[in-house]
């Protein structure tokens, strides 16, 4: 069984405005958030799985929502669903909201949709286990078994860069 391979990146700040008792989503900030580096610009276009979570002054990182999107992440990560969604959720929540993805490496072909579902189910058991107010909380279920990896951070015997290491942290992975 060919194992699946996925990069995570970030965590990427995004910005929120507002008042102290309570911020919403800076739309304007989100678009401009693609453009910030030439790797959010690839990104932009890639497939995969992101995780909107919070982190605090001590250093902890709480997940709030789990996606996955095969049309981009730009497209998806912002879309007017997940606005609302994540300004409901936290509205009155302190610490600075961060957006960490979770690309699809593709070799050839088209995108396994499978895979990217697969593993945002797993991110989103995670996150549960992590945080019991997450968003989302479908995908708690046991998954099949499938070699899935995220270089660095799942299944990887490399090196953990700097965002493995968040997305673990967030996620409370080993």
């Amino acid at each position: 069984m060919a194992t699946i391979n996925f990069r995570a990146h970030g965590p990427y700040e995004v910005h929120r405005k507002g008042s102290r008792n309570g911020r919403i989503i800076d739309v304007a900030a989100a678009r401009i958030l693609w453009e910030s580096t030439a790797t959010l610009q690839r990104l932009a276009l890639a497939k995969g799985c992101y995780v909107f979570a919070t982190r605090h002054q001590g250093g902890g990182v709480v997940p709030w929502y789990v996606g996955q999107t095969a049309v981009g992440f730009a497209k998806e990560c912002f879309n007017p669903a997940n606005h609302l969604r994540i300004n409901d959720a936290l509205f009155a929540e302190s610490g600075q909201l961060v957006l960490l993805l979770v690309e699809y490496l593709t070799t050839r072909g088209a995108i396994n949709r499978t895979a990217i579902t697969e593993l945002e189910n797993r991110l989103i058991g995670l996150a549960y286990k992590r945080n019991p107010r997450l968003i989302n909380i479908h995908g708690t279920r046991v998954q099949p078994p499938r070699v899935l990896a995220i270089i660095g951070a799942m299944n990887s015997t490399a090196r953990p860069s700097r965002s493995a290491v968040t997305l673990k942290k967030a996620l409370g992975m080993p």
